[in-house]
């Protein structure tokens, strides 16, 4: 439930800040997706 509130039109939250920071080195990147991206797709697909 809470993350599907993220992408909710009322809370335009993905539209006014990234998740991943795109001009970052690739460690970073792996990073960011392992502990920023991954943990927000697993709570949408359950």
């Amino acid at each position: 439930a809470e993350a599907h509130s993220l992408l909710s039109p009322s809370v335009p939250l993905l539209n006014r800040h990234a998740l991943l920071k795109a001009q970052a080195k690739e460690y970073v990147r792996q990073s960011q997706v392992r502990l920023i991206l991954q943990p927000i797709a697993e709570r949408l697909v359950a």
